[in-house]
């Protein structure tokens, strides 16, 4: 019996703790019935990952443009020094603008993730008015 007891304190707090991890994602959770909670997080994750590849495709795409990029004629062209030299400054404003461009691209997943595990809970379980907390 020790060993059943001993799993089961075990599975209680890996759901203890990975429901800790997906309440601080997104805090709505708590207001989901536990019976239900994982149908929901389902649901909501096939919709992430396909959101996820698309946003990699994306990336992968745009990064496959700095040979094109490069080789454009810009008008900004600076005037002194070689072409190899002219082409590295080309080389550096691309390199950061594709990390301006990368980096809100790649938290869009978890954004919509959120978004849509709110939307869900809010409609099907709508926050109680009456304590205050909205809780």
């Amino acid at each position: 019996m020790g060993l059943y007891d001993n799993y089961k304190r075990k599975e209680k707090l890996r759901k203890e703790r990975h429901l800790h991890q997906m309440t601080v994602l997104c805090p709505s959770l708590l207001r989901v019935p536990e019976d239900e909670r994982s149908a929901l997080l389902r649901k909501a994750s096939f919709n992430i990952f396909f959101l996820l590849s698309i946003c990699i495709v994306l990336i992968t795409f745009f990064f496959c443009l700095n040979d094109f990029l490069v080789d454009f004629p810009f008008k900004e062209m600076p005037p002194a020094g070689t072409p190899s030299e002219r082409k590295a400054i080309l080389y550096d404003n691309i390199f950061f603008i594709k990390q301006i461009i990368c980096l809100p691209v790649l938290l869009l997943p978890i954004i919509v993730f959120r978004w849509a595990i709110n939307r869900i809970v809010n409609r099907k379980y709508p926050k109680n008015p009456n304590n205050g907390f909205g809780f």
